[in-house]
């Protein structure tokens, strides 16, 4: 079953001992209802155009064909079954995520230069293969972080197909932080003017060891529109992360009146990582900001999920700030403790009206808030454990487990990275839900997400080698819920690596490749 290497392994393979010869006159026939299986249909042929091939849509497909079945059950089932063989090739499903994932599936039975839109392909012949599948979980994600180092379109855009290659189907995509605005906002074009450049970038964990280059970047409206269609077109979707009301000091040093300023400021940008007081203030100028920022946020990403952030938010200014606790007393709290709840409740309130939902991190998960927000819980499983028993759907994203921004492993002369270690093994042992956990609280456990934090991941080389291969570790735990050996994993997770090379993603090397 694993000699095939693919990733995630599907939850059955059955080979038939007979193969499936692909040449260079590919054609494709699907069925089903058109507004849903013609862009699946067109995704196929795009991973299949190359020099030296011929594909075409046809009618009647021929012995070397692939045949697209799409049913569309009504339902969110992603399950498929992927059959090849002297028949030639059949993807199976009833709603086009299935196809998309059957799709992904054929990708790893081909040879990996066919992964590789500009390179000549030759003949395939693929081993005839029964392939049932489904995933286990329905949030299999993971999160970019552009606010503290802006990452290239180009880039993100292969980050995304290699996650669609993994069968992962949610990008977080963490917009704006204290050292970075990445959102345009026609309406304060000062978040981006800015908001997206400060000064210099600490280059260790120690905050006066910076490196002197200013850094700059934002994305405009068109590019993250583009981001959006190329991720649709994969079964992804991108859920965008505007942190609020903390880790908020690029937006206050674009406009100071958000702040507490009559303890607090002026800003600039922060060139250092870690948390910070600076929060916005309670003024319901303040509150018409959120609202602006919020509503440029929904009018690019069609997401059903919006994440408005919530970790890290110190009191420590509206303590010291008389206007804050003034404003406190007006709403009608009872201490400044109290405010962040407020600001969460509001906002969480106007994307259900606006017909979304709302995610936040575990520290905003008060017994207060609303049980139909998503809760992420990132500084320990317990936290996501106890929103789930409180009704609350969780995504599970444990630092100790899942944040890939960690170390790799304990040996010298590893880049910096944030301290704690979470090796490939680590990531591929965890599990999402817990065994010993009551069964209504283990079905509230949606989903689990890998996390790609910025400080320490300049470029794009420092984000690939830190996210693969433990990225693709996570994708097969949150897709099949028992895991094979170890050393099973290794030998398909090379395999992987030299896909992700063709891609243009240069993961982590593996001892003993």
């Amino acid at each position: 079953m694993t000699a095939l290497a693919v990733v995630p392994l599907p939850q059955s393979v059955t080979e038939t001992g007979e193969s499936w010869r692909l040449d260079s006159d590919v054609t494709i026939t699907a069925t089903g209802p058109d507004g849903l299986v013609a862009p699946v249909a067109e995704l196929l042929e795009t991973y299949l155009r190359g020099p030296g091939v011929n594909v075409r849509r046809t009618s009647q497909t021929g012995a070397s064909g692939i045949r697209i079945v799409l049913t569309h059950n009504g339902s969110g089932d992603e399950s498929y079954r992927l059959t090849t063989g002297s028949a030639g090739c059949v993807i199976a499903a009833g709603s086009p995520a299935g196809v998309g994932h059957g799709i992904q599936t054929l990708r790893q039975l081909l040879p990996a230069v066919w992964l590789d839109a500009a390179a000549p392909r030759g003949t395939a012949e693929v081993p005839g293969v029964v392939i049932e599948d489904a995933p286990a979980y329905e949030w299999r994600g993971a999160l970019l972080d552009p606010a503290r180092h802006i990452i290239p379109v180009e880039h993100v855009r292969r980050f995304i197909d290699a996650m669609a290659l993994h069968r992962l189907n949610r990008l977080h995509f963490h917009l704006t932080d204290d050292q970075g605005w990445r959102l345009p906002v026609p309406s304060r074009p000062r978040l981006t003017g800015i908001g997206a450049r400060r000064a210099q970038s600490q280059r260790s964990l120690d905050e006066s060891d910076l490196d002197g280059t200013p850094h700059a970047g934002a994305y405009t409206r068109a590019e993250l529109t583009d981001l959006v269609a190329c991720a649709e077109a994969r079964g992804i979707v991108i859920i965008p992360e505007i942190d609020l009301p903390g880790h908020t000091t690029a937006a206050l040093a674009a406009y100071p009146e958000l702040g507490n300023t009559d303890v607090s400021g002026p800003h600039g940008v922060s060139c250092v990582w870690g948390v910070h007081d600076t929060v916005l203030n309670l003024d319901p100028a303040t509150q018409g900001f959120c609202e602006d920022v919020l509503a440029e946020t929904l009018a690019i990403f069609p997401s059903p999920w919006i994440h408005i952030g919530g970790d890290e938010c110190p009191t420590t200014e509206w303590e010291r700030s008389a206007a804050a606790r003034a404003r406190c007393r007006a709403f009608g709290i009872e201490g400044v403790e109290w405010a962040q709840a407020f600001v969460t409740t509001r906002l969480t309130d106007g994307l259900r009206e606006r017909g979304r939902r709302a995610v936040v991190w575990d520290e905003a998960a008060d017994d207060d808030l609303a049980r139909d927000v998503i809760v992420m819980a990132w500084r320990h499983r317990r936290f996501g454990l106890g929103a789930a028993a409180r009704g609350h759907d969780v995504v599970m994203t444990p630092c100790d487990a899942t944040y890939f921004d960690w170390y790799q492993s304990d040996a010298a002369g590893e880049p910096p990275a944030q301290p704690g270690v979470t090796t490939l093994a680590t990531a591929y042992g965890y599990a999402p839900r817990s065994a010993e956990a009551p069964r209504e609280v283990r079905e509230r456990i949606i989903g689990a997400q890998g996390a790609l934090w910025g400080e320490y991941l300049p470029t794009t080389e420092r984000l690939d080698d830190m996210a693969f291969p433990r990225l693709s570790a996570l994708a097969e735990r949150a897709w099949r819920e028992q895991p094979t050996t170890n050393a099973d994993f290794t030998h398909r997770a090379r395999v992987q690596l030299e896909r992700l090379a063709v891609l243009g993603i240069r993961g982590r090397t593996l001892p003993g490749a």
